[in-house]
């Protein structure tokens, strides 16, 4: 779907803007093909994002299965379980 959504913005910049001309900008110049560069990071970011979130809050993960386990003890036990796996999210892991 991403591929889609890149596929798209190359042809939307390069129909608004093009990719050879340069405008000028308050703080510099910049070309259409900056700003294609510009969304592929985006895209690239946003589904890191996507995959980090869906890592922590999915349920077909043992740290989804902790936090339905935590849950049947209490509140205490689940806000402490919450506070564990966002202080995990943190962290790289290996």
């Amino acid at each position: 779907m991403r591929c889609f959504s890149l596929v798209g913005i190359f042809f939307v910049t390069w129909f608004l803007m093009g990719f050879g001309e340069t405008y000028v900008a308050k703080d510099g110049e910049f070309s259409g093909f900056s700003l294609f560069l510009c969304a592929i990071v985006g895209v690239a970011v946003t589904g890191l994002i996507i995959w980090v979130t869906e890592y922590y809050t999915g349920t077909a993960i043992p740290s989804g299965a902790s936090r339905r386990q935590a849950s049947t003890t209490g509140h205490g036990t689940n806000v402490i379980q919450g506070l564990a796996i966002s202080m995990e999210a943190t962290a790289v892991r290996r």
